[in-house]
């Protein structure tokens, strides 16, 4: 290694480039002991042999300010910090790794803030603490997190530009060939959530708890969003697939605009009792239906559909029938078990 982090150590680059140019396993800078505070700033460091990774800190209780800094490594890993990490929104972190690029945090009481993670090679970046204010972008593979993550952005080439089990606030994922975002857990939500994907589903929300003001866009081959087991007032588009699909028993979809613009179904349902209210849907084609339920009971309220035949009401049930069968007051109040 250049250098053992010591606990309040300073390293003021002054705009030069540092080069490692050790050959075997060898980190440029690494913490395996102990409680550290660390500064690096101003500068470059470039490493281009070897194995090792630029910062290797493996104890959780670290904090690191990494301030205009760019760190590139072009044959392996960059970061592989457990710990806090501040940073800015010009730095960057760059590997070409075939396994983890950038590995930030361990659990929900570390924090993220800043920086841009790249992974160039066939690898994935992760984060396991809360991320702020930070972009990750991979070229074959995906960005994951698992906690809080709130104002970032994911971008990836041909995978899956977000995935995780977090709780989601304000963030973008874009995917050229694979989905925009694939979020599940139990605890999973996501707020303002924009995910697209040019060949595949835009946001892939099953197995989510709730989602609520998010947008999922499909361009060739995929659904808008494949829906959270709650979700509310979301906005869901594909260019030739359908505007959402869901398998998941108890969904509920509510006051969610759909536009599914090639010949396929705006909402389809494939054979779970779910229920879909207030919702405006829009079709391509006079033979696609708004709302096509499987073989299994259904609650349906409320829709606005458009673009459809309107002797149907746009409405296709299989096998079972719509439960929602009570009448309105005339303050608009109903109900049905």
């Amino acid at each position: 290694a250049i250098t053992t982090i010591v606990d309040g150590v300073i390293v003021d680059l002054n705009g030069y480039t540092l080069t490692h140019t050790a050959t075997g396993t060898e980190d440029c800078f690494i913490n395996v002991s102990g409680t550290v505070n660390c500064t690096i700033k101003n500068g470059n460091i470039l490493k281009s042999t070897g194995t090792g990774r630029i910062i290797q800190s493996t104890v959780n209780s670290c904090n690191f300010t990494l301030q205009n800094v760019n760190f590139n490594n072009t044959v392996g890993n960059c970061l592989n910090i457990k710990g806090n990490i501040t940073s800015d929104r010009v730095s960057k972190f760059i590997s070409t790794s075939t396994g983890v690029g950038n590995s930030l945090g361990s659990n929900a009481g570390q924090n993220i803030i800043g920086g841009n993670y790249y992974n160039l090679g066939t690898g994935s970046n992760t984060c396991s603490g809360n991320v702020s204010f930070s972009y990750f972008e991979t070229v074959n593979n995906s960005n994951s997190t698992t906690q809080k993550t709130s104002f970032c952005d994911f971008v990836s080439v041909s995978g899956q530009a977000l995935v995780g089990s977090g709780q989601y606030f304000h963030c973008n994922a874009y995917s050229a060939t694979g989905a925009g975002a694939n979020i599940a857990g139990a605890s999973c939500t996501a707020d303002f959530l924009f995910a697209e994907s040019g060949t595949a589903q835009g946001l892939e929300a099953t197995g989510a708890a709730i989602i609520r003001h998010c947008t999922g866009i499909a361009g060739t081959g995929g659904a808008g969003i494949n829906p959270a087991l709650i979700t509310l007032n979301c906005y869901a588009e594909s260019a030739t697939g359908l505007g959402m699909t869901t398998s998941q028993a108890g969904t509920v979809i509510e006051q969610c605009i759909v536009k599914a613009n090639g010949t396929t179904h705006g909402i389809q349902n494939n054979g779970a009792v779910i229920s879909v209210f207030d919702c405006t849907i829009t079709v391509g084609s006079s033979s696609a239906y708004g709302i096509v339920m499987g073989a299994a009971n259904c609650y349906i309220r409320g829709n606005t559909i458009k673009g459809t035949v309107a002797g149907t009401k746009g409405i296709y049930i299989t096998t079972g029938v719509n439960q929602w069968t009570d009448t309105a007051d005339a303050q608009g109040n109903s109900a049905n078990l």
